[in-house]
């Protein structure tokens, strides 16, 4: 029997001859990247704040004002995210994320005031979005075509893993270690992602020309049909989303009266189906457009919002989540694939970074309009109907782009 060659280092490390990195392996970095970065980033602190009030002796209204400073820092970044990826090498912006994101998780374990908390809270929301759109351009460079939309979509399916994770350890952290340990092996996992990231992503990646663009980047991509939907997915999954995520638990424990085991079922499940929509959206993507898998994603967030109303039980709530799964992890990948299929690079850079900060305002907005409804009447349903038509309406515009010819340059 002859001895077999060996593997080449480039095939060895998941790349072909011409540099680019196969399916498994991109997807392996950027989701455990995503993980780090907003399913921890963005999630373990929100998920933590009972405990970490009790030991820090502060209320919620001093910790939510902590937390939203995390949204600011984030708009901010988001607007940046141009010029620092022009600045930095891709993978070092990509793999320096999940480090200084890991940072923002160790500086969270270590918080004995508010102020520090607060600290950790602004990295962590500053490092996101940069980390989000490194991983976008370092993907729509590398990644071979037949395969980009389902690298994207499964990627940002990180953060849905991070809603597994957060629920083990919110439920450990009552009794086998304290909320700072969580903190701790959440920083501890970015290891993961770093260490095979530096393997998989060994050759020169071009950085994007941004400033080549200018910021007539954003009106540039504003006056395409494909920046217009990068625009309005973001918006919506901000504005008919984000309140969702917020008030969620809220609803089901203090206004439908369920168990917190039954509503943290909800949230098992919104976990278990966001890593599942991505692989599933980001191939049917692959094999039709980005822009039909948009429209999967919206059309069953607004069907389950309308049994939701109808029914406003459980099992209506249920299947509100999983039209909420379906729309909100998929959709930056899917947005992802579209900027970069239709835009140079710097565009596309400056159209992502738009998403994300109208996500983000909008996010934001949607919570502080939401909130005082809730308060107001003791109800989410009134909010609930203006989520459905949002998100409806969404839905309906992508039928008309499609009908009209999908993505062109109207």
């Amino acid at each position: 029997m002859s001895a077999q060659p060996p593997r080449s280092p480039a095939r060895a490390s998941g790349t072909d001859a011409a540099g680019m990195v196969a399916q498994v392996p991109a997807t392996i970095v950027l989701g455990l990247g995503t993980l780090i970065s907003h399913g921890f980033g963005l999630a373990l602190v929100p998920a933590m704040l009972p405990r970490i009030a009790d030991e820090l002796n502060v209320g919620y209204g001093t910790l939510g004002g902590a937390v939203a400073t995390g949204l600011v820092t984030y708009a901010i970044a988001a607007v940046s995210t141009g010029a620092i990826l022009e600045r930095v090498a891709p993978q070092v912006a990509l793999l320096g994320s999940y480090a200084i994101a890991a940072a923002g998780l160790l500086i969270a374990a270590a918080a004995n005031s508010v102020p520090i908390l607060t600290l950790a809270v602004m990295i962590l929301g500053f490092v996101a979005p940069i980390s989000w759109s490194a991983s976008l351009h370092v993907a729509g460079e590398t990644t071979v075509v037949s395969a980009r939309a389902a690298v994207m979509a499964t990627a940002s399916g990180g953060a849905a893993l991070g809603v597994l994770i957060n629920g083990i350890l919110v439920q450990t952290s009552d009794s086998i270690h304290s909320w700072r340990v969580s903190f701790l092996v959440a920083a501890g996992l970015a290891v993961f992602p770093i260490t095979i990231g530096l393997r998989v992503y060994r050759r020169h990646i071009a950085r994007p020309e941004v400033s080549g663009a200018g910021f007539g980047a954003f009106r540039t991509a504003f006056r395409a049909r494909a920046g217009r939907v990068i625009v309005y997915a973001g918006l919506t999954a901000g504005i008919a989303g984000f309140p969702f995520n917020v008030f969620l638990t809220a609803t089901a424990i203090d206004e439908l009266g369920l168990s917190a085991l039954r509503a943290g079922t909800i949230w098992w499940l919104i976990g278990v189906l966001g890593l599942l929509a991505g692989p599933i959206l980001g191939r049917y993507s692959d094999r039709t457009s980005p822009l039909r898998s948009l429209l999967v994603g919206a059309a069953m967030y607004a069907a389950g919002l309308v049994v939701l109303i109808g029914s406003w039980n459980y099992a209506g709530l249920l299947i509100a989540a999983v039209g909420y799964a379906f729309m909100n992890y998929p959709i930056w990948g899917l947005v992802g694939a579209i900027a970069s299929d239709h835009f140079e690079s710097g565009v596309a850079v400056r159209s992502i970074s738009l998403g994300l900060v109208l996500a983000s305002l909008g996010g934001a907005v949607g919570n502080f309009v939401v909130g005082r409804w809730i308060e107001a009447t003791g109800s989410f349903r009134g909010p609930v109907v203006a989520l459905t038509v949002m998100a409806g309406a969404l839905a309906a515009w992508y039928v008309v782009v499609l009908r009209d010819g999908g993505l062109g340059d109207g």
